[in-house]
């Protein structure tokens, strides 16, 4: 059972019309009516510039070199991004082919990359401009404005789905590599997008996102799996780690980079994760700002979820979805097995240690 389909409990399950040998349909599942493609368009240099106003800092919507542009006489705004030119050796066919993919990527959760411009060492992609804040600025410093419940579990579920999207429906496979608060922007009916997703082959690691700057993601990032201090490769499975941390976030309501005693969020949430499993007493780890107010299944469902991204070895972390053949059970059976995996991923943990989510 995989990340989406135990957020959305018992009626996912119906919904999809699982039985036993089925195939989950994954479009069925992202809400995927029809494949949309998309040709981008191709921006001269001149234009981004004379929609930037040159780049202008007046117009600098993000520390991370991200401007904000204005075309067809200022109608249709966009968000448009800077990569940082890291050498020559590259092949120019190979980044005109990737940026081509990834600017066909259609879907509610994800931030459309419209257009782009490659011109001599100049790389800048086009976004859609998406006004509202990110989930960042919203939950953590929203001048003590409490986001409710419902809000949470919606977000949760849209970042799922977005990220099941990238990792399983587009081809080839993108990986987004810096999923955390800051890259997911809410809109007012709290419908997330995830933005920032990186390009997908090795050739383009020549330039990179300022803000998802590889390189020096090592030890500085808290949403990074642990796995990454070894190998330095972002998969498919070290977004899944990120989501999980994103989930503890909705969860207790604290931040992941410290909280009141500077311990990390996943460090602060296993052994109360460990006590109130047996006891399934969470009162201890729910955002003590909800007062009660949240659908008790679903904060459980969201528990076990956060639990199995972050707690467990990276082969053993879930999918965003599943496409693979899967019996539904009853709802009672699902949510005992789901009990004893959290349980049983939590105490591995530690067994193990928290060496891999200690590292700062």
């Amino acid at each position: 059972m995989q990340i989406i389909q135990i957020l959305e409990g018992k009626e996912a399950l119906l919904k999809t019309s699982l039985r036993e040998c089925d195939p989950i349909n994954l479009e069925c599942l992202l809400g995927i009516e029809s494949k949309q493609i998309n040709s981008p368009k191709i921006y001269s240099y001149d234009e981004v510039a004379k929609a930037t106003g040159s780049f202008s800092n007046n117009n600098l919507i993000s520390k991370n070199t991200i401007y904000l542009g204005s075309f067809d006489d200022k109608k249709n705004n966009a968000a448009i991004k800077k990569l940082e030119y890291l050498g020559e050796n590259v092949n120019e066919q190979k980044i005109q082919e990737e940026i081509e993919a990834i600017s066909h990527i259609c879907y509610p959760h994800i931030v459309k990359l419209i257009g782009y411009c490659v011109d001599g060492s100049d790389r800048l992609l086009v976004y859609e401009y998406f006004s509202n804040k990110s989930l960042l600025s919203q939950f953590h410093e929203n001048g003590g404005a409490i986001m409710d419940w419902p809000s949470r579990m919606k977000i949760a579920v849209g970042v799922a789905k977005g990220l099941a999207y990238l990792h399983e429906f587009c081809q080839p496979q993108i990986v987004h590599g810096n999923i955390k608060m800051d890259n997911i922007f809410v809109g007012e009916s709290f419908q997330p997008k995830i933005s920032n997703y990186r390009l997908a082959k090795d050739v383009l690691w020549a330039f990179k996102f300022k803000s998802s700057n590889v390189g020096n993601l090592k030890g500085k990032s808290v949403y990074l799996a642990p796995e990454y201090r070894e190998d330095e490769k972002l998969t498919d499975k070290s977004d899944i780690f990120s989501l999980g941390i994103v989930f503890l976030e909705l969860i207790t309501g604290k931040p992941a980079i410290g909280n009141e005693d500077g311990v990390k969020l996943s460090i602060w949430a296993a052994p109360l994760l460990k006590k109130a499993l047996p006891i399934k007493d969470y009162s201890g780890l729910v955002d003590a700002r909800l007062k009660d107010n949240y659908n008790r299944e679903e904060m459980i469902r969201m528990i076990y979820c956060a639990a199995s991204c972050v707690y467990k070895r990276a082969n053993y972390r879930p999918r965003a979805s599943k496409n693979n053949t899967q019996s539904a059970g009853s709802h009672q059976e699902l949510q005992r097995s789901n009990e004893q995996l959290c349980y049983t991923t939590i105490i591995e943990r530690d067994r193990e240690g928290t060496e891999g989510l200690t590292s700062s």
